[in-house]
């Protein structure tokens, strides 16, 4: 529509204001989220001594934004810069939930237990502490999602992403995560098998 104003009327239309300080607030926001994710992988590729075990803890950021969004869509909120600003807080959570359990799924690991063996014990082992944590979250911020407020109204885009995101931390640290574990390791086992396969073969003579 408004490029048929254009040709209409030969003029040019922009947008300024308070439209123009949001775009430029997104445009900084995504910056600082680039920068967020590469220096959480840096730090977990340091931690764990591995390129490829960042990358298995970092698939739960996506599925997180995905809870926030259709919370965003449920409570019929707009996405706004709180949204936004409180996914990075989300994001955090769900790091460090994940990294808790990786770590003890690869100490059962270390100590000799099957792969299988270790998914099990480790996610047992953290079944409580996740499930305490999205509990309390949620509860301790349901009071402002029902604020009537004028105040309130301001801070509810904030409550309601890490409200529906936390709703996908059980799911996503006990279930998805370790099934990526799975995968991957057997994924590198086949690859290393057929590694193996090509080698040639040395002769003795």
């Amino acid at each position: 529509m408004l490029q048929n104003i254009e040709k209409a009327y030969n003029v040019r239309l922009r947008y300024d204001g308070k439209a123009q300080e949001q775009s430029e607030a997104l445009g900084d926001l995504s910056l600082a989220l680039i920068i967020t994710l590469a220096s959480i992988y840096i730090i977990l590729a340091w931690l764990f001594s591995s390129y490829t075990t960042p990358f298995l803890i970092m698939t739960v950021v996506p599925f997180g934004l995905i809870g926030a969004i259709w919370g965003h869509f449920i409570m019929g909120f707009s996405l706004s810069m709180f949204s936004l600003m409180a996914f990075f807080g989300l994001t955090g959570v769900l790091v460090n939930d994940t990294i808790i359990l990786v770590r003890s799924i690869k100490e059962f690991l270390a100590d000799g237990n099957t792969l299988s063996r270790s998914i099990i014990e480790g996610t047992r082992e953290r079944l409580r502490p996740v499930l305490l944590t999205t509990i309390t979250t949620i509860v301790g911020l349901m009071p402002i999602l029902f604020e009537s407020s004028l105040q309130a109204r301001l801070v509810q885009p904030l409550a309601v992403t890490f409200i529906f995101g936390m709703l996908f931390v059980p799911y996503l640290v006990l279930i998805f995560v370790p099934s990526v574990m799975g995968v991957a390791y057997e994924a590198r086992e086949n690859l290393n098998r057929i590694k193996q396969k090509l080698r040639p073969q040395q002769t003795t003579i």
